[in-house]
């Protein structure tokens, strides 16, 4: 529902703002709806203009993970939430954490009660498209893909 914010002493327009809980309540009901279908959604990212290979910057970290959810190699997936919540679905079981991003602009995770990591995260485009997220551990240099499903 708007809020009416202002009003044009001129031309008596009138300014609406949504609020952000209305938003997310908005975005959850189809997040909702979409489950129940079978289907994932995902968030309007082509709005970035992403190269392949290029570092996610620390503002567009939110907006990249939250866009849907992520299909590794290996058949796990994962979604990441706007509250920093994120559960990882393997096997048929699932995993809660949070997620986060650092003072230096990295991606972080940590999954209790103590595993805490650190990522560089770029993008994957095919064809102009954003298909994905590439996820380099800080620590160990490891790296792996997430695509959106």
């Amino acid at each position: 529902m708007a809020k009416i914010i202002g009003q044009a002493p001129s031309n008596g327009i009138i300014f609406a703002a949504l609020s952000q809980k209305t938003l997310a309540g908005s975005h959850e009901q189809r997040i909702r709806r979409a489950r129940e279908k079978g289907r994932t959604v995902t968030r309007n990212i082509d709005n970035l203009h992403a190269e392949d290979g290029a570092i996610v910057l620390p503002e567009q970290i939110p907006t990249a993970v939250t866009a849907g959810r992520l299909a590794y190699g290996d058949g796990t997936t994962q979604t990441f939430q706007p509250d920093g919540s994120t559960s990882y679905f393997e096997a048929g079981r699932q995993t809660e954490g949070t997620w986060s991003v650092d003072e230096n602009g990295h991606f972080c995770s940590f999954w209790p009660p103590s595993y805490q990591a650190s990522y560089d995260l770029r993008w994957v485009v095919q064809g102009g498209a954003v298909v994905g997220l590439r996820f380099s551990d800080l620590r160990s240099g490891t790296c792996f893909d997430g695509r959106f499903q």
